[in-house]
């Protein structure tokens, strides 16, 4: 086997010299031909003991142009790279206008990736677990140094350009401000002649923020 005729990715490190390498793997599994990936929201809320929060939703991105092995379309980005900075350039790009379209255009939920799996005969139940699995060892591998890793997001991009945007991202952050104890008040009103809230009145919030108080 000719390993430099072999395909690999490069991912350097911000702020460091260093690089990760990875081989890229050229069977990957596809939709409609195009490739995907999905991104979901994890929350560490503790490290002694270990605290892990999954999100049950996330997102779907699809390349713009259809992927092909061989020839020089290893230097096309829009083939093998689904980042929507990227493919949102792309006149071929597609946009659902309404949220509840789940499985429209270059962005899906995950829930309607696991649908679309589900009904191609493919074991969803399994998959969930060995990504839990693969979370929780990642989290591990990270609990010094809270290092990059490849394709982890410390910081996720949480901007939202499109109705289907807000519907999952929105979820997911008011239940990150529910579990660390923040409670929503109204700018407008103070508690005690002051506008700050104890820890213990947090703690003793009546309800789950929803998207709409943040």
């Amino acid at each position: 086997v000719d390993l430099t005729r072999r395909p690999w990715i490069v991912k350097p490190l911000k702020f460091e010299d260093n690089v990760i390498v990875s081989r890229y793997i050229s069977n990957t599994l596809l939709i409609e031909g195009y490739k995907f990936d999905f991104r979901l929201y994890v929350l560490v809320t503790s490290f002694d003991p270990l605290i892990i929060y999954l999100y049950e939703e996330g997102l779907t991105r699809f390349a713009t142009e259809k992927y092909q092995q061989s020839g020089t379309c290893g230097k096309k980005k829009l083939v093998h790279l689904t980042n929507t900075s990227l493919n949102k350039t792309s006149t071929k790009y597609v946009v659902s206008d309404d949220p509840e379209v789940e499985d429209f255009g270059n962005k899906w939920t995950m829930g309607a990736l696991m649908r679309y799996l589900r009904q191609h005969s493919k074991d969803t139940t399994l998959l969930m677990e060995q990504i839990e699995d693969l979370i929780i060892k990642t989290i591990i591998s990270a609990e010094g140094p809270i290092e990059e890793l490849l394709e982890i997001n410390r910081s996720p991009a949480l901007e939202c350009g499109s109705p289907l945007d807000l519907k999952i991202k929105a979820n997911p952050m008011a239940d990150v401000f529910t579990l660390v104890g923040i409670e929503c008040l109204d700018p407008r009103q103070k508690t005690n002649g002051s506008s700050t809230t104890s820890k213990q009145q947090i703690q003793r919030g009546k309800k789950r923020m929803t998207p709409e108080d943040c």
